[in-house]
């Protein structure tokens, strides 16, 4: 399983796409260039996407997709309930991310820090919101920290009322350098969903081939007390690409639904995955050299799944996560 794209249902799929080649340095798509098709059968949505391009002449997509029956909403209540400006804060929904490796984060951080931009910053990484409602956090190996500072993962602090009532913090320790330096190359890292049942995600994505990571490293570094303690992580490892489920016992689900109300709406719009619906617009893609050869897996496994044709299927994870498995180049 060879990391392609991923998708969102958003309502503001252009404005993302420009947020996105402005300040990731993506090149913008139409739809006809998307790898994969998008919406329903009768393709009646809006929709714009992004293109990376690495050094290694590698690429990878990310798509936007505005639905015509109210997906995209799911998205908006996502945008009330984060707040990046609040250092203290953390929303368990914030956890349904696209991570993007970095040799240095300062280098991805300068133009968002520079136009005031909020982000939210763990160990060496930092988190900014997509418009409208998508979390993209940038990971580096380490460097950076000279510009905006860091700290730690905190699972154990509880969010909510008095987080929420907490100042706005000054991340630049100083001015971004002038002129701005290019930006960094965008590799994919992972891609991250919070989940009731992080287990049940990760024997899912076993029986389909994954190893599992081995996550004691950091959970005594920079995750601790992610091991079932504070929060449950569980990172699947796949070519070059992880897939994290994460259970926060103490973070803010919002004024709305709770999580568990928004794995319940997922899993009840794909019903038995007989037709498509608006919701697996939220997907993430993967090349695979042949797809016939995942379907035992997929009734082994009793994973329900769509298909869209000889050489795609989408696949539906526990708490309602899409994943679709092509053939193509």
């Amino acid at each position: 399983m060879e990391y392609a794209y991923t998708s969102f249902a958003t309502p503001a799929p252009q404005r993302a796409a420009e947020f996105m080649a402005h300040y990731f340095g993506a090149t913008q798509l139409k739809p006809s260039e998307f790898i994969t098709r998008h919406g329903g059968e009768n393709n009646n949505v809006t929709a714009t996407g992004v293109r990376f391009t690495t050094n290694a002449n590698a690429s990878h997509d990310v798509y936007f997709v505005d639905d015509t029956d109210g997906a995209a909403a799911l998205l908006r209540y996502f945008h009330e309930t984060h707040r990046f400006d609040l250092q203290e804060h953390w929303d368990w929904f914030m956890d349904w991310h696209l991570c993007f490796n970095v040799d240095d984060m300062d280098l991805a951080s300068h133009r968002l820090v520079a136009d005031g931009v909020p982000i939210v910053t763990r160990s060496s990484s930092f988190y900014v919101e997509v418009p409208d409602g998508i979390t993209v956090q940038f990971l580096s190996s380490g460097a950076g920290g000279e510009y905006v500072w860091t700290e730690a993962f905190n699972f154990c602090r509880t969010t909510g009322a008095a987080s929420l009532a907490s100042a706005p913090q000054d991340m630049a320790l100083k001015p971004p350098p002038t002129p701005l330096p290019p930006l960094p190359e965008v590799r994919p890292g992972h891609h991250s969903f919070f989940s009731t049942t992080p287990t049940l995600g990760r024997d899912a994505l076993l029986a389909l081939g994954a190893d599992l990571y081995n996550t004691s490293g950091v959970f005594a570094s920079t995750h601790r007390y992610g091991d079932g303690t504070c929060a449950l992580l569980e990172w699947l490892q796949l070519p070059e690409f992880q897939i994290h489920f994460v259970d926060q016992f103490r973070k803010y689900e919002g004024a709305g639904r709770s999580v568990a109300d928004v794995e319940a709406l997922l899993e009840a719009a794909h019903g038995d995955m007989a037709a498509y619906d608006a919701f697996m617009n939220n997907r993430v893609g993967f090349r695979v050299a042949d797809v016939a050869a995942y379907r035992a897996a997929l009734a082994a496994a009793a994973l329900p799944h769509l298909d869209r044709g000889p050489g795609a299927v989408l696949v539906e994870l526990p708490g309602g996560i899409i994943l679709e498995l092509f053939e193509g180049r």
